[in-house]
């Protein structure tokens, strides 16, 4: 049971002080040792490279490829689920699917569980594209983990569940054992 005047939405206890992990050897000294900024400037160079690409070659923006990407992977999702799993703005995913809409990649169904909500799904114009830009996706990703032995990418993906798992306010997004939302 949660208490609401008591528990924070970081995560940490009422005093704001994290436990200690036994396995860290000592306490960040400055911000470039802390995880979360490594793990931050990490995904920003990696977008800002996909992204370069993603516009030249596809004509996509960042946003709306991981929302063609969604809408594929969760095969006819609500739009909240797409929002769920990006932790986006509903204006700008709004944004997103209607330049997608307008490209013809993306198409609108009516949530027939919801009335007031939409599903969203590929056209095959934008099947075909997803297509093209998750081959171009996974060749970015073997470049990123080609420094890494095939042991290091499995303990790599096992502490990212780990860390997704206990990270508070994170929707579980993907796992076939947990709903997006």
């Amino acid at each position: 049971m949660t208490d609401p005047i008591h528990d924070r939405p970081d995560g940490l206890p009422e005093s704001g002080a994290a436990p200690a992990p036994a396995a860290l050897p000592q306490a960040a000294q400055h911000i470039g040792e802390l995880l979360s900024f490594r793990l931050s400037r990490l995904a920003q160079a990696n977008d800002r490279n996909g992204q370069a690409n993603l516009k030249t070659t596809y004509g996509l923006s960042l946003l709306e490829w991981r929302t063609l990407g969604l809408t594929h992977a969760l095969q006819q999702p609500r739009f909240g689920e797409i929002t769920a799993c990006l932790s986006v703005d509903k204006g700008q995913l709004s944004r997103a699917v209607k330049a997608l809409m307008e490209r013809g990649l993306l198409e609108t169904l009516p949530d027939e569980t919801d009335r007031r909500g939409i599903r969203l799904r590929l056209s095959a114009a934008g099947a075909s594209c997803h297509q093209s830009a998750l081959d171009y996706a996974r060749s970015r990703n073997t470049v990123m983990l080609s420094c890494l032995s095939r042991d290091e990418i499995q303990a790599l993906e096992h502490m990212m569940d780990r860390l997704e798992a206990s990270t508070p306010g994170l929707s579980p997004c993907l796992k076939p054992d947990k709903p997006c939302c």
